[in-house]
């Protein structure tokens, strides 16, 4: 029976209930269905507020090391790189070095058969737990220029001590490579099956219309202020429209959830946007809406997007933006427009003035995600496991 060591200690917290978190604990939960033992580290100590639940027979290691208080020598190190880099990260190093002293006694006696790094934190504690003979997976889970593009000499030479990077979407192997010299596999998140009587049903006597977007509060890459600015411009022309906005800011970007409040009370939308934070039920908000908006500059694979096209959807987003210009085929399952609040204003006009045209991508929508079926990436996952085990890659 193989033996799996799934590794995604880089955040503070899972409790966000982001992307990469719901592939984290559905990953886990497949491979133990699948007869794998699986050895899942987290970060959290408390795990009972997750969004998802683990299987029973996952073995949680939950390690709260992310904020351990930094000794004087490694701040001093850690400003030193900042001037003159000379390693990957001072701190990085450190904190690797309380993960592992933590993994490694839990881990005796255990035949690891593979490891699965979620970020590069992760890459750089596997690398350290030196396992020989097992092979490292390093998963990139956003688009490949802000991830690998933005890791420094020390960092990339950890990236290329792995066996294998796997990537989203198939343009991002090509452009992995200019980064990298590992072996490149694509295989893309999980849309799980939605039943027919989930699908979005067109109601065009309703009253009242929505635009919902799903995600992480962030001005860099959601850029969620650009949704508020883009409705003001089309508010008074459609008045029975409103948007709901579901998801919590970044850790790094604390004010951000104040200032689109001020941007909803400057342009007096209080009654027609509304930041409605967290949401467990995603897909039953979904099916209430007419529209997805997804304004991100650049993605590893939307994957609010890609559950908003599983129910019927049609949704919004840039075509500069990688991660959504191969989920969404402009004028078929949604409308990809030129970056800028006007173009995104108009890309949301189009579909919200024609009931018969959100019916018509919204059937095509649906059709468009078939193939990331979870049966179908699984056995994607299980194929490579078994190939590297195998040696035959």
């Amino acid at each position: 029976m193989s033996t799996i060591l799934l590794l995604y200690t880089a955040n503070t917290s899972l409790v966000n209930g982001g992307g990469t978190e719901h592939v984290f604990v559905n990953m886990a939960n497949e491979f133990v269905k699948r007869g794998y033992i699986v050895y899942a580290v987290v970060n959290d100590m408390d795990v009972s507020s997750f969004f998802l639940s683990f299987d029973s027979r996952v073995h949680l290691i939950k390690l709260r090391v992310r904020n351990a208080a930094l000794p004087l020598a490694i701040k001093f190190k850690r400003e030193i790189n900042r001037i003159i880099p000379y390693c990957d990260s001072p701190k990085e190093k450190y904190i690797t070095s309380l993960a592992v002293n933590i993994i490694k006694p839990l881990l005796a006696g255990q035949n690891i058969t593979g490891i699965i790094c979620y970020e590069h934190e992760d890459v750089l504690v596997a690398n350290t737990l030196n396992l020989p003979h097992v092979p490292v997976i390093a998963m990139i889970h956003n688009a490949i220029e802000p991830k690998l593009g933005n890791m420094n000499a020390w960092a990339l030479k950890e990236e290329n001590k792995v066996t294998v990077h796997q990537v989203l979407m198939p343009d991002f192997v090509e452009k992995a490579k200019q980064y990298v010299t590992t072996r490149i596999v694509y295989i893309p998140n999980t849309i799980n099956r939605v039943e027919e009587s989930q699908w979005k049903k067109i109601n065009d006597t309703a009253k009242t219309h929505c635009i919902v977007t799903v995600g992480r509060l962030d001005p860099v890459q959601k850029q969620t202020h650009i949704l508020i600015e883009a409705f003001h411009i089309l508010a008074d022309t459609y008045p029975d429209w409103n948007v709901y906005i579901y998801g919590k800011e970044a850790e790094n970007h604390t004010e951000y959830t104040r200032n689109l409040q001020q941007l909803i009370e400057k342009y007096q939308l209080q009654e027609r946007v509304f930041l409605c934070g967290l949401e467990k039920d995603v897909m039953a908000k979904l099916q209430k809406a007419d529209i997805f908006a997804f304004p991100s500059a650049y993605e590893g694979f939307g994957l609010a997007l890609a559950e908003a096209l599983s129910i019927g959807l049609p949704a919004v987003g840039y075509a500069s933006a990688d991660g959504v210009n191969k989920l969404l085929d402009n004028g078929k399952n949604g409308i990809l427009c030129e970056n800028g609040v006007l173009p995104f204003a108009k890309g949301l006009e189009t579909v919200m003035e024609s009931p018969a045209l959100r019916e018509k991508m919204g059937e095509e929508a649906r059709k468009s995600v078939k193939k990331y079926s979870p049966d179908i990436v699984w056995n994607q996952w299980d194929q490579l496991l078994r190939q590297l085990q195998e040696h035959t890659l």
